[in-house]
Parts: structure tokens; sequence; C-alpha cells
């Protein structure tokens, strides 16, 4: 039998406790590090301004959450955000790790507004059960919108009473989604981007001032296209949806004096055609009886999918029956 003599077990010796050592200081800091103090987040702020303006540029980077924004009667405000959430912070997370801020400039008659929600990069130890951003603009006024987020949920409704330019609405990881509806101006282009997740976008009888491009884009997820035109369009709509590897969806209810055209590929799957009422023409290209017609406005659409299928659902009505 192999025996240690003193200056072997002192070596034991001192192994032990460095090992003991290293499990406390590894107890102590897993339970630092624990979510056991609740964080509530609840915070507003607002833009409201003495000068005339026509014309607001949105600009928003939301990192976390649910986001939604939207158009209301909001006067004397121009803009409005709320930000509302609850969580659990550890023993040495930052006691307020949420950033909260809406600022602005004025240029003429136009208002550059910045809104940004933002967890402090120090910040450890936390999780978040619901985290929520709310904005709404003033309605009425021509609005351009560029808003993004890191994970999340975020949403855009221009409903009645809404004028849009240009918007960009992208996010990272979770969804995008554009809802036009019945009443709401457009007069620009829309791009709607997510890099992992689903991309949506619901037109319902917008009122279309100009040509205009839409683009639908995920790189992996899949990309839904609502679109319902009924009332005519004072311009033409070139739609593209791409997708890397996901599924794209399209589903088109039209009428006179609208036309459609669709022209659909995939590398790597199959195109599905639900139902083309009053559309003729093979599976890869598919055309309304009156397309490009004198008189009409048309919608241009373009599906790209490397990876994945598109399922088509497209009606035309020459007139109400």
């Amino acid at each position: 039998m192999k025996r240690f003599g003193r200056g072997g077990l002192s070596f034991v010796m001192a192994l032990v406790i460095l090992i003991v050592i290293l499990l406390v200081v590894a107890s102590v800091a897993a339970i630092l590090f624990l979510p056991v103090r609740t964080l509530t987040v609840d915070e507003q702020r607002s833009i409201s301004v003495m000068s005339e303006i026509d014309r607001i540029n949105f600009n928003s980077n939301v990192e976390i959450g649910m986001i939604q924004i939207g158009f209301a009667d909001l006067a004397p405000n121009l803009v409005m955000m709320t930000v509302q959430g609850t969580g659990m912070l550890s023993m040495v997370s930052n006691q307020d790790p949420v950033q909260v801020t809406l600022s602005y400039t004025v240029d003429g008659n136009v208002l550059n507004a910045y809104a940004n929600v933002s967890i402090d990069s120090i910040t450890t130890g936390y999780t978040f059960t619901e985290m929520r951003t709310d904005i709404l603009i003033s309605k009425g006024l021509l609005t351009n919108i560029n808003a993004e987020a890191k994970i999340g949920n975020l949403k855009l409704l221009a409903q009645s009473g809404s004028v849009l330019g240009n918007v960009t609405v992208k996010t990272a990881t979770g969804s995008s989604t554009v809802t036009m509806t019945s009443g709401g101006i457009l007069k620009g282009d829309v791009q709607v981007e997510t890099s992992t997740g689903a991309t949506y976008l619901n037109w319902n009888n917008v009122d279309l001032r100009l040509d205009c491009t839409v683009r639908l884009k995920t790189t992996a997820g899949s990309v839904v296209a609502n679109v319902t035109q009924y009332s005519s369009m004072a311009g033409n709509v070139t739609l593209n949806g791409q997708a890397t590897t996901g599924g794209m969806t399209l589903n088109m209810n039209i009428r006179n004096p609208n036309s459609g055209r669709v022209g659909s590929h995939t590398n790597i799957g199959e195109i599905e055609v639900e139902q083309k009422t009053g559309f003729s023409g093979p599976d890869t290209l598919l055309t309304s009886s009156n397309f490009a017609a004198s008189g009409t406005q048309w919608f241009d659409v373009n599906l790209n999918t490397n990876t994945g299928g598109i399922k088509l659902n497209l009606s035309y009505q020459a007139q109400l029956t």
C-alpha cells in the first residue's frame, strides 16, 4: 500500500481546500445571479411642439418584446410612447435595466422623432415575463416610418385617417407585420422584413395615391401576404416576396378596376394553387382576365423562395354580384 509523506498529505489537503473554496464561490455566484427581485417597467414619453408640423419622420429601435405602432388623434401631442413590462432581476442586476428614450428634432415643418427601448448592456441575471411598447403617432400627417426590433413581434397598424409615406419594418428574431386598412392613405414604398421568423402584410382597400413597391422578406421563416382591393387606386403595386428558407402564402381578392399578375418560383418545394377564380395561366404565372387593361390598376406580384413551398388563393371579380 502506498503511503503519503507529510508533503504529500499537505498537497492533498491544499487541493481539497481549493476545491471547497471554488465550490463555495461558484454557489455564491450562482445565487447572486439568480432572478429573485421583481422588475416592473411603466414608462411614458410624448412629443409636443409649438411649431407647425406637416410631416413626421419616425424612427424606432426596440430591443425586446411586443411592439405596436399605430395612429390616433393626439392633440396637442404628435407622438406618444408607453413601455410596460414585468420580470425578475438578480441581486447584482441594475435596478433599472430598461432604458427608454423618445427624442426629436425639428427641421422646418418636419418632425424627426427617435424612439429607443434598450437593455443595459452590463445587466445580467434578468428575465422578462412580459414587455410591450405601444407607440401612437398623430394621424392626418404624412408619416415616414423606419422601425426595427431585435427580439419580438413588431406590428404597424395604419387605419383610417393615417397617411403613410415610405415604410420600413424590420425584426431580427420574431415577426414583422404591416397592416393597412380601408381609409388609410399610402404615398410611398413599403418594406417588411424578418431575419428569423415570419413576415406579414395585410392590405385591405388601401387608398394608394401613386405607384409603389412592396418588399416582403425573410431569411428563415415564412412570408404571408393578404391582399384585398375592391376600390380603385391612383397607382400600380409591384409586390416582391422573398424567402431563403421557408414557405410563402398569397391570399388575393381583387375586383375591377384592379387587376393582378402573380409569378411564383421555388427551387425546392411546390407551388400549390388552392384557388384561382378569374385567374388563368400556368401555376408559375397566373394573371387576372383584365390584367393591365385600359383603365385598370395592377398588382404585379413576384414570389421567390429557395427552399419551401408557395401557396396561392387568388380571386378576381369583374363587378359586384
